[in-house]
């Protein structure tokens, strides 16, 4: 009996080891293509340095399970666009206006909850230590 044990022992350890060989051995991935990302492929672009700080009022808002896109007017008087937020962070669905920090931008977002496109997606995250302008909660 003792022998047995032994054997199973020793024969886990001989498969475990070839395992772990045959993972150390595994090909490396395959590099991007030179030319750079698919055409149509979303195309990401992480904020560098500091965060970008946006607000603006809310124009719409679309709830999608654990996100919340928002079309922001920002208060600077740029171009209105699209931002998602994790809805634990989302402003209440009355809240008149937002003020976030800006992570990554995004551009050719499909969110396939929602069934539709955006030319350019900012994912963002409420940040506590801004300041809050009347009107944002």
């Amino acid at each position: 009996m003792h022998s047995r044990s032994l054997l199973v022992i020793t024969v886990s350890l001989i498969a475990g080891a070839g395992i772990l060989v045959g993972l150390l051995d595994a090909p490396p991935a395959a590099a991007p293509h030179p030319s750079g990302p698919a055409a149509g492929a979303p195309v990401a672009t992480p904020v560098v340095g500091p965060a970008q700080v946006l607000s603006g009022a809310i124009l719409e808002r679309l709830d999608a399970g654990s996100y919340v896109y928002l079309r922001v007017q920002p208060a600077d008087a740029g171009a209105e666009t699209w931002i998602v937020l994790p809805v634990l962070e989302a402003p209440t669905a009355d809240a008149a206006a937002i003020r976030v920090r800006v992570m990554r931008r995004v551009e050719r977002f499909h969110s396939r909850r929602l069934g539709r496109e955006f030319s350019v997606l900012l994912f963002a995250a409420r940040d506590a230590a801004l300041s809050s302008p009347k009107g944002v909660r």
